[in-house]
């Protein structure tokens, strides 16, 4: 059997990304040998499984050459010796290609198996055409690699190692059905799952349906990511399972992917599907229960209407200030001041908070907009000041690519509940725009204004800090 170098080898690195969960007890991987093609699995028969098909049908053409003493049907290899192997079919040069990976199977006197494993790599030789065009004039071989390894027949039982019998009891039925599952873009999917994933404080994050969006609960501060994707569905993702789905989503080649939510008989959901529209890979992955300390958060913060001071500041601007003040400052924390400002549009003060400084350290932001509910006729006062981690804070706006970033607070009593948001201002005025030419300067009010501004925002941060005296 010959299988493509480079098929082969895309197909063990997606399989050691979800294997990789399983921290040294990968029990093997097994191929389903098919006169058309191959299947490549592995399973733990709990955690996790993958399936990834190499078949000659698609637009690449023959992939897979399955010759008749080939044996058909599953067969299972050693994890640890199969990756091993298929990464020395791997070239690191661009001018080194690899022929396509030769597997030769042998039946031993004693019923077990060897596999003869072996690749070429060669290089391609060019002369120039008399149109000035490169022509191949030779493909000189370099080396040649051979390995042995052991097989087993999955279909027979009673041969196959216990450790491997995992692989054959995977989830592998309807992994790739579509009823009840959602068709997402798969770079929306990516964006969702990047942003989350890159807490550095979140164990685990939740697609909520109704929110329509994806949170990164953590201790200092949480992420909530709104989607355009209607989602069905509420489901819980620890944050090494979601970095693993994060890590296939790029060897997936369709531009959409569904995603399956697996009932247990209690009705929780048990396990998560991702697959592609063309059916070539699925992923199987085992989720637990939704922590109920991370759904308080949600429910805490997203409730909350975020109307106390509404404000926009430009992120560069933002960044260097924060910057400046971590500079001079021995410590971590700064005392923040918003101000209404003498034009009524408003700034924002970073102070340093380190009383043994020997120079007074505070930057002044001019807002590009703010709207508050806050009394305060005295302009020279604060409408609110409060104490912030400036480490937490610059985590927040590091992570922000966006020109603009929205800063929305709520005053309770002693604490500030903020939310901190992202929007690209030529989106922005575009939206305004468009609202110009519907309707007349003097009839937009600031309601329409903050409606298109919370639109075009997808990402919020939200934490809580203290009123400062």
């Amino acid at each position: 059997m010959f299988i493509n170098a480079e098929k082969l080898t895309s197909a063990i690195d997606t399989l050691k990304a979800v294997a990789d969960m399983d921290k040294g007890k990968q029990p093997g991987v097994m191929f389903n040998i098919q006169n058309d093609g191959l299947d490549v699995y592995y399973g733990n028969a709990v955690q996790s499984c993958i399936i990834q098909k190499i078949s000659n049908d698609g637009e690449d053409g023959n992939l897979v050459m399955v010759d008749d003493e080939d044996p058909r049907g599953k067969v299972i290899f050693d994890y640890n010796r199969l990756v091993s192997i298929v990464e020395s079919c791997k070239t690191y040069n661009s001018n080194i290609k690899a022929h396509d990976v030769e597997f030769k199977f042998k039946k031993n006197p004693d019923n077990s198996g060897t596999c003869i494993i072996s690749v070429s790599k060669y290089t391609e030789v060019y002369n120039t055409g008399e149109d000035g065009e490169p022509v191949l004039v030779g493909s000189p071989e370099l080396s040649y690699t051979e390995f042995d390894l052991s097989w087993t027949d999955a279909n027979d039982i009673s041969n196959v190692p216990l450790k491997q019998q995992a692989l054959t009891k995977g989830m592998y039925d309807n992994m790739f059905d579509t009823e009840d599952a959602e068709l997402w873009d798969k770079k929306e999917l990516k964006s969702v799952l990047s942003s989350t994933c890159n807490h550095g404080e979140a164990k685990s994050i939740y697609f909520l349906d109704s929110k329509n969006g994806v949170f990164a609960p953590g201790t200092s501060y949480h992420i909530f990511d709104k989607t355009t994707h209607e989602m069905s569905h509420t489901y819980y993702m620890t944050i090494t399972f979601a970095k693993t789905m994060l890590s296939v989503i790029d060897k997936f080649k369709s531009d959409s992917l569904y995603i399956k939510c697996i009932e247990a008989p209690t009705g929780a959901i048990m396990a998560i599907l991702i697959f592609d529209e063309n059916s070539t890979m699925s992923v199987y992955l085992k989720t637990t229960n939704k922590s109920e300390t991370g759904m308080t958060a949600i429910n805490q913060f997203s409730n909350i209407e975020y109307k106390s001071i509404q404000l926009n500041l430009m992120t560069e601007v933002l960044k260097d200030s924060i910057k400046s003040v971590q500079n001079t400052n021995a410590t971590q924390d700064a005392i923040i001041s918003i101000y209404r400002g003498k034009t009524g549009i408003g700034k924002m003060t970073i102070q340093s908070s380190d009383t043994k400084a020997s120079v007074r350290n505070e930057y002044s932001i001019n807002a590009d907009f703010m709207v508050s509910t806050l009394e305060n006729e005295d302009i020279e006062k604060p409408l609110v000041k409060m104490s912030m981690n400036t480490n937490i804070l610059m985590n927040i706006i590091n992570s922000n690519k966006s020109n603009h970033t929205a800063l929305d607070v709520f005053v309770i009593d002693n604490r500030v509940v903020t939310r901190i948001g992202y929007y690209e201002e030529e989106d922005f005025v575009a939206a305004y725009n468009n609202l110009q030419n519907e309707k007349n300067a003097d009839e937009i009010s600031t309601e329409d204004f903050l409606n298109i501004r919370d639109s075009y925002v997808n990402t919020y941060n939200y934490f809580t800090c203290t009123v400062a005296k």
